[in-house]
């Protein structure tokens, strides 16, 4: 591959010193929209073909950009051009790195595991918890209680950070009540389900060195570490009732605390250990059942794949081919002695996953990634803790940059060290973003020449370079991506992770962990915190568009580039508009999510003693949504018994109340709310609701099964758009409306009476004026 490329930059270079340059551009770009609609040129090694195309096209542009276009006249004119250049080479980097990525995905399904469960690998579930409500924690361990795997090779560790014995003897009263009120309730809670419970003395290096306490992995020294002998004498202390609390799992699998695991996970997952002991590490995607804040916020949870989705299905399966998939904090099984090995999970940066599958990769080890979804989490439900998740994500990924550079990591093979860059590089994308939004403007405001071509070498280079890399991205990533979601999703964190960046390099030590909060009730609309910014890029597009006519009618020889910044600007106050729709929050009353999904059940109303069919519409732990198959007259509150078959044993029969009737299109719908007397009935509705990792395969399938075209989808976001605006300035503005409206709404009823009174004293104040124009010789009229 890298002889290919080397033959690119050579034919690009000769080419575009050619008198066909043009067609030659346009040319490619007709073969690869050819290409792209040829089924056989979907997968390796025709795929490979494809890319080499889309590669040649940019590489093009960006030897134009580099030997041709830069002209450098004043002083900011060179700053702006070489800003500009700067931010597009970044691009077109990552852009080149996402195609080695993405060049042959490697498809996994489940391991089979051997029939005997006597050679299958001992097992312990970790659940670190900190802040998380605990019910989210008693829902993940009760899922993990019901894993289809042998009890006798299963362990259930909850883990929590956030009781700590320093937190339980905080100076402040508040913080100290709260952790013991934690410790007394996760502890009963492990009891009850009879799996076990630690904490430690410190909150010691975050996650990662939670992790390792339950590991016995003590990687620090002094007082941030805790001996076993003190561990020992706080149990004692303590009297704590914890049974075994040695972990001694050959393999352990994480979850975040939130992330509940299907019955089927082990089984699918724990067979690759048996077949390769230098495998350290099965990964499987994230889930969500909510969608994120802008998702939410903007509407589209349903309609287009989710922000996850183009990593866990696409961007994962690409690095699985290069052993460089690697592990991502949960939904993963990793093999203890390969952790030992390294001295535990890793601690030196924030995104400790990460950086423990780098420092396994060095050790020759290898990775699997198995494409199907088997665990089902929550995702932040407000703008500032997903800025918080993806701060986050930004600063560790760019420690590892900094602190351990892929590219200069021993052990690392070619591959492996491009894909890690990759990971790395692609959080700087706040700075070229930024960078993308004022160049338009630095031009209409100040006339700064940040791009210099001409019409043609505009046509001839860069508008085949757009074209060419919108068609790659929608081949790479179409059926898990809709067009231009990259851009929303780009935009609306870039500005606050300029900062972030910036920070982060200078001072790579620097950033600290803070968990992603979740589980949050939104009981009405608000304007996000982090909403200011936007209202600033607004001001300044719209300033923008205002600078573009100006300097229209002022400078008519400069017509194109002011045409091209016009629409460049007004292709930036779009995303703009769509960011604006994404910080007004909208509302999150329920107590539990809901997804769709498919599937049969039999509703049994007691009252009536029949039995109805139905089909499931959604689902969560609060109840269920179910259209009949046909009518039946219902009370307010109806009991029902909704029975539904469990995979390998009696079917499910939970009792529910009809709390809702509908009927859409001449269907009904009941909405049915589950009676949760006791743990036990509690512990059904879980398997229930999240035993069947099915349902997350469907419902992704679902989703990719109408990718948007490109034109569609970007027309689609403006309409989106604007109607997030309209939700933002009416939010805003109700208030004011409700405190002004009624006086403004009598407002033309009072310049109505005004204007009469006006009238009759003008006609009582000159009631003879007719007489006194006729003694001037006028006749009266």
């Amino acid at each position: 591959m890298g002889g290919s490329f080397l033959f690119l930059l050579y034919a690009s270079n000769f080419f575009s010193l050619s008198s066909i340059s043009m067609l030659l551009s346009w040319g490619s770009l007709g073969l690869l929209w050819l290409l792209k609609r040829i089924p056989s040129f979907q997968a390796p090694p025709r795929r490979i073909l494809f890319l080499l195309l889309a590669a040649f096209i940019t590489l093009r542009y960006w030897m134009f950009r580099t030997f041709e276009s830069l002209l450098f006249i004043t002083f900011w004119d060179s700053v702006g051009m070489m800003l500009l250049y700067l931010a597009e080479t970044y691009g077109i980097l990552i852009y080149f790195l996402g195609m080695f990525v993405s060049a042959w995905p490697l498809q996994r399904g489940p391991a089979p595991q051997p029939e005997s469960p006597d050679s299958w690998p001992t097992v312990d579930v970790f659940l670190p918890t900190y802040t998380e409500p605990p019910e989210i924690v008693m829902t993940t361990a009760i899922a993990c209680t019901q894993l289809d795997y042998p009890k006798d090779k299963l362990n259930i560790f909850i883990l929590d950070d956030g009781s700590t014995l320093e937190r339980r003897n905080a100076p402040d009263l508040e913080t100290a009540k709260a952790a013991w009120d934690r410790y007394n309730t996760l502890s009963s809670i492990a009891k009850t389900l009879g799996v076990i419970y630690l904490t430690r003395e410190r909150n010691s290096r975050a996650k990662a060195g939670n992790l390792n306490e339950a590991l016995g992995i003590h990687t620090l020294r002094g007082k941030d570490g805790m001996s076993r002998d003190r561990l020992d004498w706080l149990k004692e202390t303590l009297r704590l009732d914890m049974g075994k609390t040695a972990s001694r799992g050959e393999l352990i699998l994480m979850l975040d605390c939130d992330n509940v695991p299907a019955r089927d996970f082990l089984k699918n997952t724990a067979g690759y250990f048996l077949k390769d002991p230098n495998l350290f590490l099965v990964q499987t995607p994230h889930f969500f059942i909510n969608p994120n804040p802008v998702e939410k916020n903007l509407g589209t949870y349903e309609s287009s794949p989710g922000e996850n989705e183009m990593f866990y299905s696409s961007i994962q399966v690409g690095l699985d081919f290069w052993n460089s998939s690697f592990f991502c904090g949960s939904a993963a099984v990793v093999r203890r002695k390969h952790l030992e090995r390294i001295g535990g999970i890793q601690g030196d940066t924030i995104t400790e996953d990460a950086e423990t599958s780098l420092a396994l990769h060095r050790q020759g080890l290898r990775s699997v990634y198995v494409t199907r979804p088997m665990v089902c989490g929550l995702s932040p439900e407000t703008f500032d803790g997903f800025m918080i998740q993806r701060s986050r994500w930004t600063q560790g990924m760019l420690q590892i940059f900094s602190l351990k550079n892929p590219l200069f990591a021993k052990g690392l093979n070619w591959a492996q060290r491009i894909c890690y860059l990759n990971s790395c590089m692609f959080w700087f994308f706040g700075l070229a973003r930024l960078i993308f939004f004022i160049s338009p403007l630095l031009y209409l405001f100040f006339g700064v020449r940040v791009y210099n071509a001409s019409e043609w070498q505009v046509l001839a280079y860069a508008v085949p370079h757009i074209l060419g890399s919108i068609l790659a991205t929608d081949y790479l990533y179409g059926k898990v991506r809709h067009p231009f979601f990259s851009e929303l999703y780009e935009a609306v964190q870039s500005i606050y992770l300029v900062p972030v960046i910036l920070s982060t390099i200078l001072n790579p030590r620097g950033p600290r962990f803070k968990v992603t909060p979740k589980g949050k009730s939104l009981v009405e609309e608000f304007l996000s915190p982090l909403a200011g910014p936007f209202y600033i890029l607004f001001f300044l597009s719209i300033m923008g568009v205002l600078a573009a006519v100006f300097r229209w009618i002022e400078y008519p020889r400069e017509a194109f580039a002011i045409l091209i910044c016009f629409f460049w600007n007004l292709f930036n106050f779009v995303f703009v508009l769509l960011c604006l729709g994404v910080v007004w929050e909208l509302q999150q009353r329920r107590r539990y999510h809901r997804i769709w999904i498919e599937g049969q059940v039999d509703v049994t109303i007691p009252r009536l003693g029949i039995t109805v069919p139905g089909a499931l519409q959604d689902i969560s732990l609060g109840g269920v949504s179910i259209r009949p198959a046909e009518t039946v007259p219902t009370n307010e509150d109806e009991p029902v018994v909704i029975r539904a078959p469990r995979p390998g044993g009696d079917p499910y029969a939970l009792a529910a109340s009809i709390k809702r009737r509908s009927v859409r299109k001449k269907n009904p719908e009941w909405g049915c709310e589950f009676a949760i007397p006791d743990l036990a009935v509690f512990a059904d509705i879980v398997s229930f609701v999240y035993g069947d990792s099915n349902r997350w395969v469907r419902f992704w399938e679902v989703r990719k099964e109408h990718p948007a075209r490109i034109l569609r989808g970007f027309f689609s976001l403006m309409r989106i758009g604007w109607k997030g605006t309209y939700r933002n300035f009416r939010g805003i503005l109700f208030p004011f409306w409700n405190r002004f409206g009624p006086s403004m709404r009598e407002l033309p009823r009072r310049l109505a009476i005004g204007l009469s009174l006006r009238k009759k004293i003008m006609k009582a104040l000159f009631a003879g004026f007719p007489q006194r124009r006729s003694a001037m010789g006028v006749p009266p009229k």
